[in-house]
């Protein structure tokens, strides 16, 4: 069985140790809720790490094991900065361990089916994502750092390449002397034109995930809080000739996906990684290049959207 040590057993921590234990099994997993306790974990045999603690903490709880070259599973954020994140990267190159980020919606079977008809709806032209609830409010991270990173993780994932600049604004509502944003907006500018929109908030009466990708002939809705997770919209958009634009009603469908929870596909996907040192697609380098965009989109915040070039 594996050894797996768990730093952090807080309302996610507990839903991973129980899909560790109940949902995949043959795994030992030990527990670790304080930094002592975290200390005694680094004294056994582990064969992996998950550190499931608040984002702030990462870098410092992580880094022990990473050192000893413990393949290492970090919630998201990696960090809650970038000087943090490099400390991370350059730590895992030194010793070799595998770094795997909990980016949960590229694990999804529905995220997945979105993104496999995405690539049969033409080149993309634009992608929308939206973030939110009512809560939880963060003491150690803003909206951005808390909400962003999925959005962020699946528009590098769909696009397979990284923005050229980025754009941001944010209200400090709450707690207005802080850099604790309670809302943000995004623009993020890729290669060939390619424009994505980010909303953020957790001071939402309702909840929603959500990505509209627009391909030039269809359009593909993922939305993690419907019953009906994808929605294809086929020959959406309308006719354009010279300048006039005549509108045209898609043909929609539901297609079928996978119901595997995903937070148990991303788990699995982890202890494959550590039995074969297969990469996993949400690695180091994948997590540098999301932690580098809400980096640059903290920094246009606090200008109020200039642009920030990658």
């Amino acid at each position: 069985m594996l050894q797996i040590g768990q730093i952090g057993h807080g309302r996610w921590g507990k839903n991973i140790a129980r899909t560790l234990r109940e949902d995949i099994g043959d795994v030992t997993v030990h527990i670790a809720s304080t930094p002592t306790q975290a200390k005694q974990l680094l004294k056994r045999p582990l064969d992996a790490a998950i550190i499931a603690t608040p984002g702030s903490t990462h870098a410092e709880i992580a880094l022990p094991f990473i050192g000893q070259g413990i393949p290492t599973y970090i919630e998201k954020p990696l960090t809650t900065s970038l000087r943090d994140a490099q400390k991370i990267a350059a730590a895992a190159k030194k010793s070799s361990a595998t770094i795997f980020v909990g980016h949960i919606h590229l694990f999804s079977p529905a995220y997945q089916a979105a993104k496999q008809l995405a690539r049969k709806a033409g080149p993309i032209k634009s992608m929308h994502f939206e973030g939110m609830n009512n809560g939880p409010i963060r003491d150690d991270m803003s909206a951005l750092w808390d909400w962003a990173p999925h959005d962020v993780a699946m528009a590098l994932d769909l696009l397979n390449r990284t923005p050229r600049s980025v754009q941001a604004w944010g209200q400090k509502i709450l707690r207005p002397r802080t850099n604790l944003y309670d809302t943000a907006l995004l623009k993020l500018t890729f290669p060939k034109g390619v424009t994505v929109t980010i909303h953020n908030s957790w001071l939402s009466p309702e909840k929603r995930k959500k990505a509209i990708i627009a391909g030039s002939k269809d359009t593909i809705v993922y939305d993690d809080t419907a019953d009906k997770k994808v929605t294809l919209y086929r020959s959406a958009g309308p006719r354009v000739r010279g300048t006039k634009a005549r509108e045209r009603a898609p043909r929609v469908s539901h297609p079928r996906y996978d119901l595997a929870s995903p937070l148990e596909v991303e788990l699995r996907a982890f202890l494959q990684t550590v039995a074969t040192g297969k990469k996993p697609i949400t690695d180091i380098e994948h997590a540098l290049a999301v932690i580098k965009t809400l980096a640059a989109a903290e920094r246009s915040m606090s200008r109020d959207g200039v642009r920030i070039s990658l």
